[in-house]
């Protein structure tokens, strides 16, 4: 094999690492619990189209 070929192979083999992490974490469920913590999570506030509008996304 010639370099040019070796290095497309890394490259694709990195590229979808990459990618596969990132869509694993997309569909991944979230965590209600932390373990090493030993509580429970934070959840995010609800979205409203209401709230975005009077800019209380916060409260």
């Amino acid at each position: 094999m010639n370099d040019k070929l070796k290095n497309i192979i890394v490259i694709v083999t990195f590229i979808t690492i990459i990618f596969g992490m990132l869509f694993l974490n997309i569909i991944k469920k979230d965590e209600q619990i932390s373990i090493t913590e030993r509580r429970k999570l934070a959840t995010f506030p609800s979205f409203t189209a209401e709230k975005l509008i009077k800019r209380r996304l916060c409260n």
